[in-house]
């Protein structure tokens, strides 16, 4: 009966390695989100903050869009570096001091807040 579990359990991992998309697969997808999001962005934006209001300053909303996208990217990418690279017991202490702190600092009523919303 072991030996039964085993062969199916070596079963359904080749079978879940043969359906995981390889690198390039994974770099293609990139580049497809990347580039339709950049597209739709561009076409929805242009025609909410230049074309609707028939002024060319809506352009520098367009570019600023953008630029913001690309700046939260590179931050969810140094906040992940950061705590991977954190001391696993520390990596337990962030969390709650930064859920009890928001209580201290919180602004507002007594309603549960988080001070960066």
């Amino acid at each position: 009966m072991k030996n039964f579990f085993k062969k199916l359990w070596n079963a359904i991992v080749n079978l879940a390695r043969k359906l995981k998309p390889g690198p390039i697969a994974w770099k293609g997808a990139q580049r497809a989100i990347i580039f339709t999001t950049v597209v739709i962005w561009i076409i929805a934006s242009g025609i909410m903050f230049v074309f609707a209001p028939q002024t060319y300053f809506g352009l520098a909303l367009v570019l600023l869009g953008l630029i913001i996208a690309f700046l939260l990217g590179a931050g969810a990418i140094l906040a992940r570096w950061l705590v991977q690279n954190l001391n696993k017991k520390l990596f337990w202490v962030v969390p709650g001091t930064y859920f009890l702190m928001s209580f201290v600092f919180g602004m507002g009523d007594l309603s549960w807040k988080f001070p960066l919303f």
